[in-house]
Order: structure tokens, then C-alpha cells, then sequence
């Protein structure tokens, strides 16, 4: 084993591509892309526990729609700028100054996510706005969401940053690293629960909570992610092309020598009768001879040959398409969109579901959540660990239906109510009233308890002085039929959800490497990072509206379509879709 992995490496450093200098800064440079990658998803998903009650506390009145729209727009804003950050790489042919920008977007839209709580409830620089810190937030993660398009700078640089042997394993760690973001960032929140939640006034002030602390922590690592892409610490080595040409240029050194052979055996050729023949055959008979000599009836097989130099120059136009077979991308690119937007359902509704479908308190629910996906992104570890070895061993297109589509199916299903399991509780708020408030006003509430909970500025001057809590179960009109989620379903389509979620991102992007060729593949990898975008775009908007309106069978019952959809085409493409060893 030692022997064959030596004599890799001498093979790799005999063709004269790198030294093991540049070998070295090539792979500091591929794992600062991986960190970054990290950072940024660090960010995106550290929010995903805690917003709901950070707006909240915020701003009493806001409903589930909009959290949805502020958990929609850090994607909507990577939706938009990951295909212009692509053009401009490619333009620039350097991910250094995209990175850097990324990175300084992605610091500012945290550090206001910090400051949501300075602006006034209702007022917007002097004007009249309404819920300005919902809109205020919403910026604030449209702003981190720009920075987060680092996502396709960093899938451009990999792929030619990297030999053809070693693109896969990297582009599974791109993977990892970026799920792990996802998964961890979740667990920071609950790991900061012990900080508290600070009232804030309707008119505005600076303070620190557990919710604050999450955007000073994330503004600090993309401080460092931008320190990393600094000169001197991350040099661009792009190996990739490098290779390419070294293999063109042994083709060509190839054919030529086949020529040379070729132009020698030849000109051995008797284009003709032997001299034997010419005096024992009459005129007529040499014409015949001659009519019927050919190239191809010498002693050499020209065409064979002919045909390497047809294929050189196939390769050599191939090489110029710009685009990409049509129906393969198309199928990668709708995985992807499919994959993130399972992925969403439990990052937008997570806290809401455990709060509604089993009655946990808010910083319950945000610690318990956390847990559970730290759990997840331990379990990811091993997950992504093992993709390497069986995609070396099995072919990829085979892992991406049986060990991550199915799995994620399974998970799903598990996930829907089963009858008999009962009921969720129904939600009861308490509000702690002043001892001097009257009577009259006590029977107010009473009468308008569902417009106190929708619009607590009608009874402000209550409110404001009461204790209110967000109150925990199932308000919804479908928890009256809808049996509930029970936690032992939860917990198992959680495991097979985050089994199966590593081999589908890792096995698909790997396909879908592939399936571009060697056409410039910034703006194509930043297509599919907007296809990615927009699941995280319409998932949050979509499942919030059809979680809070028809319940859980019709939530999980579409994410489960999508994902059936996702192997039907996988299957119809599978012949076009390239494995591994091809």
C-alpha cells in the first residue's frame, strides 16, 4: 500500500505540473475555499432556530409569513448574485477579489442583524413605517445572502484548483464543510441560550442577547474568512488547466509519432504489380491492376489511423462548445434544487413544529433543536467520510439513488402523522396583567383575545406593561383533526433524512462536474448554486404558508413529491449521467 501510494506521488511530480511548494499552497488554498465555505453557511443557518422568537421580541405583531420572508432572503439575494459573482469570475479569472467583496458583504449584513434592535418599532429615520424592524432584518439577510454567493466562487475555484483524481474527494469536503456549516450553526444558538432575552422598547436601543450574540459571532468569522483570502495566504494555483494541456500536448506528441510510423511503413507500400508480374502480364491486365490499387489495399491500414486524427480534432471542437448536454444538467440541476429545498422544510419550520406539534417553551425549543442537529452534523462526519471509498468502489449514480435519494424519502414518509398517536396541544397564552388594571379592561381582552394575539398594538397600553409570553402548542384550525408529530417519528426521519442529504449534495455536484466537461465552468456552477438559491428562496415563503394553512400532511406531502420527482428523472437520465470511472 505504501509503495503504490509512493509511486502516485512520483508520477504526479515527474510530469512537471507543481512542485511540492506549489503543491502545498495549492491545498492551503482548497481548504481556506472549504473554511469559507463553512463561514458562510455558518451564518445562513444560525439564525434558523432563533429568529422566529428574535422577531418576536422584536416586534410582537409579526406572523409566520413574515418570518418566512426574512428566512427567504439571505437565498433570494445568493439567488441573484451567485450567476453575476460566476460571470465576473470568469471575466476576471481570479476568485480573489469576489471572495474578498463576499466576504465584506457578508460581515455588514450580520453586524446590522445585531443593530435590528436600535431602529424604532414604527418609524423609519422620521417616516412612518410600519414593523420597520421586520423590513430592517429582511435587509439585514438580503445583505448576508449577497455574501453567501461565495458559494459558486468557491465550486469554480475546486474544480480547477484540483487534479481529475482528486476532484471528487473535494468536492465531497466543499460539501461537508458547507452541511456542516448548516448543522452547526444551529447548535451556537442553543449553545448562547444561557445569555437570556432582553426586552427591548418600542423605540429603539442598542442591547446583547442570546439572538444579538448570533451576529456578532458570525461577522467575527467572516472577518477572518476575508483575512484568509489575503495575498501571501491564499495563492490561486489552477492545476486543472495546467493538466489539460499537458495531456493535450501528449496527444499530440502521440499522434505525431503514429505519423511518423505511419509516413515509414508507407512508403514500404508497393503501390503496385511486382516486377514478376509486369513480365508475365500483358497491357490490359496492368491497367486492371492499376485501376484497382488503392492507399487503403496497401500493406498499411490507413483509415485506423485516420480515425485518431478525426477524434483530435472532435476533442478540439468539443473543447469549444459552451454549453453543457442539455438533459443531464437539467436533471442535476433540479436535484439540487430538490435536495435544498427537503433541506429547508426543517430549517424554516423546525422551532414553530416542536413549539406547536409537543408544547415546548421557546428557549426550550431553540436548545433541544440545537442538540439534535449538533447530533446531525456529528453523524454527517461519518456520512461524508465514507463517501470517498464507496464512490470509488461503486458506481456514483448508483450511490445517489439507493444511499441518498431513497434514504431521503424514507425520511420524509416517517415524518407524516400517524392516526392514533393523538392530537397536539392546543396553544394557551398567558399574559401577567398590572394589579392596577380594571375590570372593564380585563373583560376587553377577554372578548378580543384573538385580536390581542394578532394585533397587540390595540391594547397597548396594557401590553406593553404586562409580562406576555408567546405561549407554546398548536394554534392552527387543522390541530383540531391533524393528529400530531410524535418525537420518536421526528428523531427517525431526522437520522434518515441527514443519512441520505450528504450523498445526495456530495454524488450530485460531482455528476454534475463531470457532465460540464472541460467548457468554463464559472457561470454553469453558479447556475446551479441559484437553483440551490432558490429552493431556500420559495421553500421558507411556501412551507410557512402551507404549514400554517393546511397543516402537516400537505407540507410533507409535496417536499415527498419533490424528492419522487427527483428519482424519476435521475433514472430517465441515468445512462447520460457520468460515473466515476468514466
Amino acid at each position: 500500500m505504501f509503495w503504490s501510494k509512493s509511486k502516485e506521488v512520483n508520477l504526479e511530480e515527474s510530469d512537471g505540473l507543481e512542485t511540492p511548494k506549489e503543491k502545498k499552497a495549492r491545498f492551503r488554498s482548497l481548504y481556506i475555499v472549504h473554511i469559507s465555505m463553512l463561514v458562510v453557511s455558518l451564518g445562513s443557518s444560525i439564525i434558523f432556530t432563533g429568529v422566529y422568537p428574535y422577531l418576536y421580541n422584536l416586534d410582537r405583531s409579526v406572523d409566520l409569513i413574515e418570518y418566512g420572508l426574512v428566512v427567504a432572503a439571505d437565498a433570494c439575494a445568493q439567488m441573484i448574485f451567485s450567476p453575476l459573482f460566476g460571470l465576473l469570475t470568469d471575466r476576471l479569472k481570479s476568485v480573489r477579489p469576489v471572495a474578498i467583496l463576499c466576504c465584506a458583504l457578508f460581515c455588514s449584513g450580520n453586524v446590522l442583524y445585531s443593530l435590528v434592535g436600535l431602529f424604532d418599532r414604527d418609524q423609519l429615520f422620521g417616516a412612518d413605517v410600519k414593523k420597520t424592524r421586520v423590513w430592517v432584518m429582511l435587509f439585514s439577510r438580503f445583505v448576508v445572502g449577497a455574501g453567501t454567493a461565495i458559494n459558486s466562487t468557491g465550486r469554480y475555484y475546486v474544480s480547477l484548483a484540483t487534479r481529475i483524481e482528486e476532484r471528487t474527494s473535494h468536492i465531497a469536503l466543499l460539501s461537508l464543510f458547507q452541511t456542516l456549516g448548516f448543522i452547526i450553526g444551529p447548535g451556537i444558538q442553543a449553545a448562547l441560550t444561557p445569555i437570556g432575552v432582553q426586552p427591548v422598547s418600542a423605540e429603539g436601543e442598542f442591547f446583547t442577547d442570546m439572538y444579538t450574540a448570533t451576529g456578532w459571532v458570525s461577522a467575527s468569522t467572516g472577518l477572518l474568512c476575508l483575512v484568509l483570502y489575503f495575498p501571501y495566504i491564499f495563492q490561486e494555483r489552477y492545476i486543472a488547466i495546467k493538466e489539460l494541456e499537458f495531456n493535450s500536448e501528449n496527444k499530440k506528441v502521440n499522434h505525431f509519432r503514429k505519423s511518423k510510423k505511419m509516413l515509414r511503413e508507407a512508403s514500404r507500400v508497393s503501390l503496385g504489380p511486382s516486377k514478376a508480374d509486369k513480365k508475365s502480364a500483358n497491357p490490359k491486365q496492368l491497367l486492371k491492376s492499376y485501376s484497382r490499387i488503392s492507399v487503403i489495399d496497401g500493406g498499411i491500414n490507413f483509415s485506423n489511423n485516420l480515425e485518431h486524427v478525426v477524434e483530435d480534432e472532435e476533442e478540439k471542437s468539443q473543447q469549444k462548445k459552451m454549453f453543457p448536454p442539455i438533459l443531464p444538467t437539467i436533471t442535476c440541476t433540479y436535484n439540487f434544487f430538490s435536495f435544498l429545498f427537503n433541506f429547508v422544510l426543517l430549517e424554516t419550520i423546525v422551532t414553530p413544529l416542536a413549539m406547536d406539534q409537543w408544547g415546548w417553551e421557546q428557549q426550550e425549543a431553540i436548545f433541544n433543536i440545537g442538540m439534535v442537529m449538533i447530533g446531525g452534523g456529528i453523524l454527517s462526519l461519518f456520512v461524508f467520510a465514507a463517501i470517498g471509498p464507496l464512490s470509488k468502489r461503486f458506481d456514483e449514480r448508483q450511490l445517489l439513488l439507493v444511499a441518498g435519494v431513497l434514504p431521503m424519502i424514507l425520511g420524509r414518509v416517517v415524518m407524516f402523522p400517524f392516526p392514533g398517536a393523538g392530537l397536539p396541544p392546543k396553544r394557551q397564552v398567558t399574559i401577567t396583567l398590572p394589579t392596577t388594571t380594571s375590570p372593564s379592561t380585563v373583560q376587553s381582552l377577554l372578548a378580543n383575545s384573538s385580536s390581542v394575539l394578532n394585533s397587540p398594538d390595540m391594547f397597548d397600553g396594557v401590553l406593553r406593561a404586562a409580562v406576555p409570553s408567546t405561549g407554546t402548542g398548536c394554534k392552527y384550525h387543522w390541530c383540531d383533526y391533524i393528529p400530531k408529530i410524535t418525537i420518536a417519528q421526528f428523531m427517525v426521519g431526522y437520522v434518515l433524512a441527514t443519512t441520505g442529504y450528504p450523498f445526495c449534495i456530495t454524488l450530485n455536484a460531482s455528476l454534475y462536474s463531470k457532465v460540464l466537461g472541460n467548457i468554463p465552468q464559472g457561470f454553469w456552477l453558479g447556475l446551479l448554486t441559484t437553483s440551490g438559491s432558490l429552493a431556500r428562496v420559495v421553500g421558507p415563503v411556501f412551507v410557512t404558508e402551507i404549514y400554517e394553512k393546511f397543516g402537516t400532511y400537505l407540507t410533507f406531502g409535496l417536499v415527498t413529491g419533490s424528492l419522487v420527482l427527483a428519482l424519476l428523472l435521475t433514472l430517465v437520465t441515468y445512462k447520460s449521467l457520468s460515473p466515476a470511472k468514466s
